[in-house]
């Protein structure tokens, strides 16, 4: 994955309990579950989700930008030419709208992962707020630092004045 989709845990990644695969990436300013990994961890294969994805492409863009992207040429077995695999990049509620119409053949694996996902997404929310917090008073600072230079420029024109007079 390119920078701009870098994972993220703790400061930056989020991984599911039992594995050290990442289950967030990095999208510009927003978490995002890749659709590889989905289909992955709910034992489907991925053209199958991908295909589930392009027919529901307009109620899922309801809920925000949908991002694809494609990978490296993949030459198949049995097929002429060469592919390119593409993949999309889900927000949280566009995972779980995806969820709710995604059937997967265990059950079982289906909970882990929707629980995995669950808390990675409440994880990174957790962190958010902290680094939004990370100097307070910033603004407030800077627009007094401002006002007390404008104030002492208006006082020495006013000494330059009452000197010059």
């Amino acid at each position: 994955m390119t920078s701009k989709n870098a994972a993220l845990n703790g400061q930056g990644l989020v991984y599911a309990e039992n594995s050290q695969e990442p289950i967030l990436v990095q999208h510009r300013t927003e978490s995002r579950i890749d659709s590889r990994l989905f289909a992955k961890r709910v034992g489907l294969q991925h053209r199958s989700l991908y295909k589930l994805i392009k027919a529901n492409i307009k109620q899922l863009r309801e809920f925000g930008s949908l991002p694809s992207f494609e990978i490296a040429a993949v030459k198949e077995v049995g097929a002429r030419g060469i592919k390119y695999n593409r993949y999309y990049l889900l927000n949280e509620n566009q995972f779980d709208f995806m969820c709710r119409l995604v059937r997967g053949r265990d059950h079982e694996l289906m909970v882990h992962f929707k629980l995995d996902v669950t808390k990675a997404f409440a994880k990174k929310r957790a962190v958010e707020p902290i680094r939004r917090e990370y100097l307070p008073n910033y603004h407030e600072s800077r627009d007094a630092l401002r006002d007390l230079g404008a104030e002492r420029r208006r006082s020495a024109e006013r000494h330059r004045t009452k000197c010059s007079v």
